[in-house]
């Protein structure tokens, strides 16, 4: 009789099926596909030994395993290819021989999962030890495996073996605690610096943990300076941050001494916990509690030499600059001249000989330069008031981006590139003194906004200086409602000191290292000092004797004053020493005249200008410009 090869696979089948069933290869509870039996590995795994070593407490860690199906099912009754889609399905895995309490391994993935013929995927085992101690456990798979057979498209589970039988061990060991270290140590001594000159020395703050764990860091906070802490100047970025493992950071301490003497600076340093907990406490391990540093300041060192750009004809009225190596000056008919720092003036002028330069004011932010100056064309004979105008240079190129004949200008300033000040003298009470840019502009150029600084618009603004955005003060040419201050809004505030004062021609702010300063200086010797503190009495440092009028002030980061005026005349004291003001021995020969401004780069890098083109800078000998 013969049979057809269809009928023959099936009859084999059944014949399987009945083996199995005496075998007792059919799993109870199945929903009822007949099974087959088989002894050959269709589920394997690698590695099956996972020494996880030591891991901390509720840390967790992973390993990664390969599950791989590479069945291989053949019957001699048929060709082997009428079975097809050899798929294992892993459904989880079952622990066994891990000791009392809650097994701390698990298989973390993709669960449950299916392979077909010869795929592979990795899977992961995570061991997360609740106690301390040894732990080791036993892991098999649950799975299932079918086979396919090509003519009656049916399923038919197969009872194999595996090679999946996971050993895992691993140590649940306490959490290392981090530890703060210092180099070169809690002290050192930059030794001897010229005033006006500084050093550096770099102080390292370094987490020594010896075993790398992510959440093993810890905070570290350099505060509560001390009174000289303000030679020894810092970023404020760097005064607080978070360490990890292995890691350090380099903090750049700068000594620059304002004058001679012995100076000592001490910084608390606090290693917290991170992240934060409450009460802020510190770690296990922490570095010193205490930073110091001293040097010694040699006095006498900086003199003032005259430093005129040669023929400049008119009167010097403002200084500013972006570095030791980059200086600008300004001053009658259009003319602006540069340095680098050598005294080596170079004609920088702006091609608008009609408008007499009032004030200058150069920016850098994000490798662009912003450099803008103020001043006024005169009016014609006979005639009274002036026209103000804004210029400004990009690329070295000079634009009059405003010309306006309702006010003069005396001052510009600004915190950014799209932030400027412009201010001086309204044509009556009911114009403004003041204008604003803030980045606009459209076809027709740059587009300001008018503003009143002061309670109405025909007092004269002498001066703009701030520290940002929203803090910036004002000095009027006036004795009541003379310096005003803006603190972002709509409004600039009066905060003139009381009693009235001299009518004042300058003002400059300071955020320096542990203080911050405020000074307007004025007619007849006036000197006003304030801390910025709202509520805070303002503090009459006028010199006694010294009536003659001053022009500008600048302050330095490390608390060093400079004051000028006519004579000329420069004097010069400490924040913290409102009764020291020096007056400073100037070149010798020095036609009478005014020094109308005053800018450093440090308390040993400061210029001075004025009448007739004069300019001095004060600088150690043998100084070398950005050195």
């Amino acid at each position: 009789m013969t049979m057809n090869r269809a009928a023959t696979g099936l009859s084999v089948i059944f014949l399987l099926i009945a083996a199995s069933i005496m075998a007792g290869g059919i799993c109870e509870g199945d929903p009822g596909a007949p099974y087959m039996s088989a002894t050959h590995t269709v589920l394997a795994c690698a590695p099956l030994s996972l020494p996880f070593g030591e891991v901390p407490l509720d840390g967790g860690a992973e390993l990664v395993f390969t599950a791989t199906n590479p069945s291989r099912v053949s019957f001699s009754a048929y060709s082997p290819d009428e079975y097809r889609d050899s798929r294992v399905k892993v459904s989880g895995f079952s622990t066994s021989d891990c000791g009392s309490g809650d097994p701390p391994f698990e298989v973390v993935g993709t669960l449950p999962l299916e392979l077909s013929r010869d795929e592979s995927a990795e899977l992961r085992l995570r061991f997360e030890p609740a106690s301390l101690g040894d732990f080791s456990c036993t892991l098999t798979p649950e799975f299932q495996m079918t086979q396919r057979y090509v003519s009656t498209s049916e399923d038919y589970y197969v009872v194999e073996t595996h090679d999946c039988t996971l050993t895992a061990s691993g140590t649940g060991i306490p959490w290392p605690e981090p530890a703060c270290a210092l180099d070169p140590g809690p002290t050192f001594d930059f030794g001897e610096v010229e005033a006006g000159d500084y050093k550096e020395l770099t102080l390292t703050v370094s987490n020594q943990t010896p075993t790398s764990f992510p959440t093993n860091q810890f905070l570290y906070l350099l505060d509560n300076p001390s009174s000289d802490c303000r030679f020894f100047e810092i970023d404020p970025a760097d005064t607080v941050g978070v360490i990890g493992p292995g890691g350090s950071k380099d903090i750049v301490v700068r000594f620059a001494p304002g004058a001679g003497g012995n100076y000592q600076c001490t910084r608390d340093l606090s290693s917290l916990q991170y992240p934060a907990v409450a009460g802020n406490p510190p770690i296990t391990n922490p570095c010193p509690s205490t930073v110091t540093w001293a040097g010694t300041g040699l006095l006498g060192a900086a003199t003032w030499a005259e430093c005129s750009p040669s023929g400049f004809a008119g009167d010097l009225h403002a200084v500013s600059g972006l570095s030791a190596t980059e200086v600008y000056a300004a001053g009658d008919g259009g003319q602006v001249v540069r340095t680098a720092g050598d005294c080596s003036w170079q004609a920088f002028g702006t091609g608008f000989d009609d408008v007499n330069l009032t004030d200058i004011w150069v920016h850098e932010e994000g490798g662009e330069k912003s450099l803008w100056a103020v001043g006024n064309i005169p009016p014609p004979p006979g005639l009274y008031g002036g026209t103000g105008a804004i210029l400004r240079s990009e690329g070295g190129t000079w634009s009059k981006v405003d010309e306006d004949g309702r006010l003069t200008f005396d001052a510009v300033w600004g915190s950014g590139l799209n932030d400027v000040y412009f201010a001086g003298l309204g044509i009556s009470s009911d114009f403004p003194n003041a204008k604003h840019w803030d980045g606009a502009e459209d076809q027709s150029g740059l587009l300001f906004s008018g503003l009143i600084i002061s309670n109405f618009g025909m007092s004269e603004v002498t001066s703009l200086g701030g520290t940002g955005a929203t803090d910036i003060w004002a000095s009027l040419l006036q004795s009541y409602n003379s310096v005003y201050r803006f603190q972002g809004g709509d409004e600039w505030k009066d905060w003139t000191p009381t009693p009235p004062t001299k009518v004042l021609h300058d003002v400059w702010a300071v955020q320096g290292d542990g203080f911050y300063a405020v000074y307007a200086v004025g007619e007849d010797g006036a000197i006003y000092h304030h801390d910025g503190t709202e509520g805070s009495p303002w503090t009459d440092e006028s010199i006694k004797g010294e009536d003659r009028d001053f022009y500008g002030v600048w302050v330095s980061r490390t608390g060093q004053v400079f004051v000028v005026g006519e004579g000329p005349v420069v004097y010069r004291g400490d924040v913290n020493n409102p009764t020291g003001w020096v007056a400073q021995s100037l070149p010798e020969g020095l036609p009478p005249g005014a020094l109308m401004d005053v800018w450093g780069v440090t308390a040993g890098d400061v210029y001075a200008v004025g009448s007739n083109g004069l300019a001095l800078h004060y600088r150690p000998e043998g100084y070398t410009p950005g050195g």
